[in-house]
């Protein structure tokens, strides 16, 4: 029986497996998926390294940590043959709607795409190959991946653009022994001569077209240690979370994305999500609450942090955010106690007296 199967997995053609695998993902709910080679991404680990030598990388690490590895992924999985990546769409949202947190963190799409790449990386160790999926890890340049797999382009909001789906996409890997087929059809940009994205960065920070200036880009920064940037701090709005402009306003895929992802559309988003919850829960149940998001040292302050800024920001406070502001001085954190303060006198408050300037 056991030499029979073997037989039978040998006589599997490499396009009709890769046929399978696409078959298998594209059902589990991905919008696209492809395959690429195994060869080192060279001119993006020239790019990585290049920034971090400038210390253009500003603190982030994530691929930057080592860059050789996050470029060649034989490094942590030497007997890769193929990466199959996918790509996970989720709603775009409108462009007045008001964002404690940028859409692709509202519901755990990382976590859907997961399980539809390990139902198929199960599948492949059924045939007897070594398969282990990859997402958002350091171990690979994912963006580089999906470009190279045939999913799409690098927009020039720095992002891989799905053809008719756009930019609002989380991307995933299964990396296997299988010497699956290659895609070889490139996606030609479909940019053209718009700069939507570019205009619509409150900071700036996509200046030049495709190349993120992680120092000036929100979303980045609200995942940044320490104190918020004192001279970005209005740029950021009620953000807490993500920052989703150079989305919202590219004109790629924008119907269609919402009309496939009603089953993966969030559910009462702005009550469950907002500066008095964050700041009014304790760290047990705001860990409890929030944990699938990234949270640098898993320190509950630091959501605190960024739910403080965003009371700054508002027109107008009602008496609890005024009162949690308050509270928030009094913090044994002496980040919060700034952050606080600045927050309060945005509102006309003294810092020491409380009283309207």
């Amino acid at each position: 029986m056991l030499r029979e199967q073997s037989v039978a997995i040998a006589s599997k053609s490499s396009l009709a497996l890769t046929a399978e695998v696409f078959d298998e993902i594209l059902s589990g709910g991905a919008v696209a998926v492809g395959v690429t080679s195994v060869l080192g991404f060279e001119s993006e680990m020239n790019f990585l390294l290049r920034r971090k030598v400038t210390r253009r990388n500003d603190s982030m690490q994530f691929t930057y940590r080592n860059p050789y590895r996050s470029t060649h992924i034989t490094a942590s999985y030497p007997y890769a043959k193929s990466i199959v990546v996918a790509a996970l769409a989720y709603p775009k949202p409108s462009v007045d709607e008001t964002n404690h947190i940028a859409s692709y963190a509202r519901k755990d799409y990382y976590g859907e795409l997961r399980s539809i790449l390990e139902a198929s990386a199960s599948h492949l160790r059924e045939l007897r190959y070594r398969s282990q999926v990859v997402l958002d890890d350091n171990a690979l340049v994912d963006k580089a991946a999906a470009r190279r797999a045939g999913l799409g382009w690098i927009g020039k909001n720095s992002l891989l653009l799905v053809p008719k789906v756009g930019s609002n996409v989380v991307l995933g890997s299964i990396v296997t022994s299988a010497e699956l087929k290659v895609s070889a059809t490139p996606v030609s940009s479909r940019c053209g001569s718009c700069h939507r994205c570019q205009q619509a960065c409150p900071t700036g920070a996509l200046d030049e077209a495709g190349v993120l200036e992680v120092s000036k880009c929100i979303s980045w920064l609200l995942q940044r240690e320490g104190p918020f940037p004192l001279e970005l701090r209005e740029s950021v709005g009620q953000r807490i979370y993500g920052c989703d402009e150079c989305q919202v306003v590219c004109p790629i895929g924008s119907k269609t994305v919402d009309s496939a992802c009603d089953a993966l559309r969030p559910m009462d988003v702005k009550a469950a999500i907002s500066p008095v919850t964050i700041l009014s829960l304790g760290d047990d149940e705001l860990l409890q609450t929030y944990g699938r998001l990234y949270i640098p040292r898993r320190a509950p302050n630091h959501l605190r942090r960024n739910a403080l800024l965003a009371l700054g920001n508002k027109d107008m406070l009602n008496v609890e955010e005024f009162e949690l502001l308050s509270r928030y001085r009094s913090s044994d954190d002496p980040i919060l106690v700034e952050q606080a303060t600045w927050s309060l006198s945005k509102h006309g408050f003294k810092a020491h007296t409380l009283r309207p300037l």
